[in-house]
């Protein structure tokens, strides 16, 4: 921009008035007592009348579902996971310093009383088709190895002819092998199986039992240090864990149903506090104005003075300045 040449007098009103604003920008009361208004003003003042819900909307829309996690971001945030995993403290911190048993017991007490969500999960499995192979076959292998290898067999002489005798005798009246015999039996009653061994499982890890596992574990887990845990994650874990992170949100992120689940959130919170004032928003993250001036009074001020001394606010406000001092008004006014 093209400097103007002023007379002397509005050049030296000019001057004085940059000096003026600089020292004015350093001097922290004057930022203190600035914050301090605006919170004032803005105490009673609600969301609604600050911020459209529609505004709100487009920046979750534009800033959160419509822009892609940097490779940057990804990375940091598994760096962090990685230093927070060899940090020294982990091996003199065990769990149980980190989880009280007061709060684990009431984590136990709601899982083992959760009996429906128990019996569900329960019943998901032994109704999976692929519950009933794995039973099947081990059924299977281990009737043909009791038959094979059981003590009975090994101790009485004799015994384990008897058995071969027996299944070489089974296999003749049923025109079939004694494997496959086995293995069309257990299909056919698989289904059975299934539902007795299912209920059998409900019987037993009923609320009593569960809380007792559970606690038998929690016993165990809260005794090792951090460390010992975190050994359990390694870094190629870590990074393979980021990018499958980044992969699976960059696509739900573009499905209809998290787009919903994102603006019915955001108008479901701004109905909730559109009348209520920043003062108070602020407030349920713990945030006043006091605060706000406390933390940014040591690092503002260096910023601040660091922005003088390099004559950077002295380019932004001079020329600014200078078009309000080269103006026709003002020039009348010395010119009086």
């Amino acid at each position: 921009m093209k400097k103007t040449t002023l007379n002397p007098k509005a050049e030296a009103l000019l001057q004085a008035h940059v000096e003026h604003t600089l020292q004015q920008i350093q001097n922290f009361d004057v930022i203190r007592a600035e914050v301090a208004a605006f919170f004032e003003q803005v105490a009673e003042t609600p969301l609604s009348t600050l911020v459209p819900l529609e505004n709100i909307q487009r920046i979750a829309k534009d800033r959160v579902l419509n822009v892609a996690p940097s490779n940057q971001l990804r990375t940091e945030i598994a760096n962090i996971v990685k230093d927070a995993l060899k940090n020294q403290e982990g091996k003199k911190t065990l769990i149980s310093d980190l989880i009280p048993d007061a709060t684990a017991e009431a984590v136990i007490g709601m899982i083992s009383s959760d009996t429906a969500r128990r019996n569900t999960i329960i019943h998901a499995i032994f109704s999976n088709p692929t519950t009933g192979e794995v039973f099947s076959t081990t059924i299977s292998h281990a009737i043909k190895d009791y038959m094979e290898n059981n003590v009975v067999t090994k101790k009485i002489p004799g015994a384990a002819g008897l058995m071969k005798l027996g299944k070489g005798m089974l296999e003749r009246a049923t025109d079939s092998n004694f494997d496959d015999a086995l293995q069309n039996y257990l299909s056919r009653n698989i289904r059975n199986i299934m539902s007795m061994s299912e209920k059998k499982t409900q019987e037993t890890l009923n609320n009593k039992r569960v809380h007792s596992i559970s606690t038998e574990i929690w016993s165990k887990v809260k005794a090792k240090t951090v460390a010992k845990v975190a050994e359990l994650i390694d870094v190629p874990t870590v990074d393979a864990a980021s990018h499958i992170i980044v992969v699976i949100w960059n696509h739900i992120r573009t499905t209809k149903y998290v787009q919903s689940i994102v603006s019915e959130g955001v108008a479901g919170w701004y109905a909730r506090n559109s009348n209520r004032s920043l003062v108070e928003l602020l407030a349920d993250v713990n945030v006043t104005p006091a605060f706000i001036v406390a933390e940014l009074e040591p690092s503002l001020t260096l910023t601040l003075k660091h922005l003088v001394d390099n004559g950077y606010l002295r380019g932004r406000i001079e020329p600014l300045l200078r078009q309000f001092y080269a103006s026709d008004e003002v020039a009348a006014i010395i010119a009086e």
